[in-house]
């Protein structure tokens, strides 16, 4: 699971409980948000903090193409900004980047891994958040 969710396992373990709108704690401390069950495509049933996990490219794609309406359309705009801002917290008092590997030659996304901040780290893809539109942002 990735960091800054947290859902009601309820609504992940059975795949025949489909409420219209399913509650979904959002991020460690904030309250309850009811969020809206998806009613069309490869993602019907499904909610869009649990498309974002399963298929974030799908996700992007359908944001930029402006596929959500209505309430579907303001939950994926608040999605889309803090998947691209996930706070990375401090281990042990030092602070930690996400560094993001790309394979060569072709330029596909490899693997993110957090890392210890460092001076001696401006050749590598370091970012001070997690960025979930950055691999589709380099498949571009």
């Amino acid at each position: 699971m990735a960091p800054g969710f947290l859902f009601n396992n309820r609504n992940l373990k059975h795949d025949t409980y489909c409420p219209k709108r399913a509650p979904i704690l959002f991020l460690k401390g904030e309250s309850t948000m009811n969020w809206t069950t998806i009613n069309f495509g490869k993602h019907k049933g499904k909610t869009i903090p649990q498309v974002i996990l399963d298929d974030p490219d799908w996700f992007f794609w359908a944001y930029e193409n402006k596929v959500f309406k209505g309430a579907l359309a303001y939950e994926a705009q608040e999605v889309y900004r803090r998947a691209r801002s996930i706070k990375v917290p401090p281990k042990n008092g030092q602070r930690m980047l996400v560094e993001y590997i790309f394979h060569k030659p072709n330029g596909k996304f490899g693997m993110m891994r957090l890392i210890p901040d460092d001076p001696d780290l401006e050749h590598l893809n370091v970012y001070p958040v997690i960025d979930f539109y950055l691999p589709r942002a380099y498949a571009g």
